[in-house]
């Protein structure tokens, strides 16, 4: 309500700024499924979350539809990976018949994560403002990425990189 009001959105702006993340979001999910699994996933990942992490501190600046618009369709680029990376990461690490509980963490970790967060963004925003909001959050993701970066293990990484497809991860 309070982007609404102060960009004055209509309805339909608001539906096609909810939809702007999911739709790109979505159609990246496949090329980005692909680069995951021909590139080196502790960069991939790094990559696109210091993506997302501009994406939404740079929201700060949004003042109209049309620069809000680009930023969400900017925000679901940056998240597309996520899915497509962490199930190669469980592909390479877990044999066939162990996957199913490293997802269900990962994926029981995103929804929490949402969950939790979803009350500390509402704060912020009656706290600092939506703008401020979104600078608080993009700033502050791009200060974890950089301890993210010292505990996610090299060696995962030049494994991706170098793994043929889920036959070899199997063996090793």
């Amino acid at each position: 309500p309070h982007i609404s009001a102060d960009l004055h959105l209509d309805a339909s702006h608001k539906g096609y700024l909810l939809s702007a993340f999911f739709w790109s979001s979505a159609i990246l999910q496949i090329p980005l499924g692909r680069w995951a699994d021909r590139s080196n996933l502790k960069w991939l990942t790094a990559g696109t979350f210091a993506f997302w992490s501009l994406a939404c501190a740079l929201t700060y600046y949004a003042s109209t539809f049309r620069a809000l618009l680009i930023l969400r369709v900017a925000l679901g680029i940056g998240e597309s990976v996520f899915v497509p990376c962490a199930s190669r990461i469980v592909n390479l690490l877990f044999a066939a018949h162990e996957r199913g509980f490293p997802l269900g963490i990962y994926t029981a970790g995103a929804r929490l994560g949402l969950a939790f967060s979803s009350p500390l963004i509402a704060y912020l925003v009656g706290a600092y403002g939506w703008h401020r909001m979104f600078l608080l959050v993009g700033t502050g993701s791009l200060v974890w990425l950089l301890p993210w970066l010292s505990f996610f293990p090299g060696w995962l990484g030049r494994l991706s990189r170098r793994a043929a497809g889920p036959t070899e991860a199997r063996e090793q």
